[in-house]
């Protein structure tokens, strides 16, 4: 029931295989000549809908970026392609002579009586359902799919690979009160994953302050800290990673907590909305592990700002609370430095 009910949350996307010719567009309207005319792509819109008719075949490039912003895709026919998929046992059981790769059915779904002993045996271990049992067919797509991800595997990634410029020192060697800040945040983020790494740029490898932790050193030199998370995401491809800037020292775990509780498998990323200032917090947010591809693509057409990844992707975006803004402000300046310090000095 619960699964069920979650479908109304989700953006979802439909896709129907048609083995015979099919017209979508009305014959004599401006889009029917302009096709006719030999446009290979036509697009209409409105304020309320769009829709896009190409010729050819489609590209898995154009798919992947028409799709990018759903979260869940079901796709009706394509029976030899190599996908999982759930069958629609026909009475005369047809439909398996047609299936390519058997092994890529994981249900059976009929409308009439089965007889088991007329199925074939690769096919009679299989989960069967009667079409009008949409419940527990939900349940059972939510829940393998679910089996392809580990939301427990969730590691740390400390950010620290900036040049520091405006600070004029490294700030991952800060120390704003007790602790030096890289073992601050190190901390917070210990208490949500069992490992912890810090993004750091090759000359920082053997910095004395950084000896103690695990290092992920950056293989994408040059684009700030989109180029640190891929960095990461390579090291693990499976992994859900916990991403936190070193320059956040009021940072808290009710921040993080709030990230981790509010993770989901169907998004490829979980992250606080600013809505006042319109802007997306990046550098606190739980990436995914199909996060990567996207983020490899925007990096490939020339955006460098893991924020410009986030707008333009099925992210799932938190309200950012009032009690929760100061623990995101940015310590970039020497005077954010000496303010801080103060702020920690007069608490203790």
């Amino acid at each position: 029931m619960q699964h069920y009910l979650a479908v109304e949350s989700l953006n979802i996307v439909y896709i129907k295989h048609d083995a015979h010719h099919f017209e979508v567009d009305k014959e004599g309207k401006d889009t029917w000549r302009v096709s006719k005319a030999g446009a290979k792509l036509c697009s209409i819109n409105d304020a309320d809908h769009f829709a896009i008719m190409g010729a050819g075949s489609r590209s898995d490039i154009f798919k992947s970026e028409i799709y990018k912003k759903s979260d869940f895709v079901l796709i009706e026919g394509f029976k030899k392609e190599k996908i999982q998929k759930m069958v629609f046992v026909d009475p005369l059981y047809k439909i398996f002579d047609e299936i390519a790769h058997p092994e890529t059915v994981v249900a059976l779904i009929y409308n009439s009586d089965l007889n088991l002993d007329e199925l074939p045996v690769s096919y009679s271990h299989l989960p069967r359902f009667h079409r009008n049992d949409v419940r527990a067919i939900a349940d059972f797509i939510f829940t393998n799919f679910s089996m392809r991800f580990d939301l427990k595997k969730t590691k740390g990634l400390i950010l620290a690979g900036g040049q520091s410029r405006r600070m004029g020192q490294d700030k991952s060697a800060l120390n704003y009160g007790i602790k030096p800040q890289t073992q601050v945040v190190y901390d917070l983020l210990k208490k949500h994953c069992q490992e912890v790494y810090v993004s750091c740029r090759n000359d920082q490898i053997n910095a004395e302050h950084l000896q103690s932790f695990s290092l992920i050193e950056d293989r994408f030199i040059g684009f700030g800290p989109l180029g640190g998370i891929l960095s990461a995401q390579l090291s693990d491809p499976t992994a859900y990673w916990l991403v936190a800037a070193v320059d956040l020292p009021l940072l808290c775990n009710k921040t993080l907590e709030t990230l981790v509780k509010s993770m989901t498998m169907f998004k490829c990323a979980v992250a606080y909305h600013n809505i006042e200032e319109k802007r997306i917090e990046p550098l606190c947010a739980i990436y995914a592990p199909f996060a990567f591809a996207g983020m490899l693509q925007m990096l490939g057409l020339g955006y460098h700002c893991p924020q410009k990844y986030l707008w333009n992707s099925n992210t799932k975006l938190l309200s950012l609370e009032t009690d929760l803004k100061k623990s995101l402000e940015n310590a970039n300046t020497p005077i954010d430095f000496a303010r801080i310090s103060l702020e920690f000095s007069n608490e203790v």
